[in-house]
């Protein structure tokens, strides 16, 4: 599965230190229906 969460590099860290974490990648509904989607695909292999 991708990575949970994206990195923002938009600002500088000193000017806006919070801009500089990471950011989530996908709404909850969909990171549901990707982990569906990825035991799914496991059971099958």
């Amino acid at each position: 599965m991708r990575k949970r969460y994206k990195k923002k590099r938009h600002s500088c860290a000193l000017c806006k230190p919070h801009k500089m974490g990471g950011d989530h990648r996908w709404k909850g509904k969909e990171l549901a229906g990707l982990k569906v989607f990825e035991k799914e695909k496991n059971s099958f292999l």
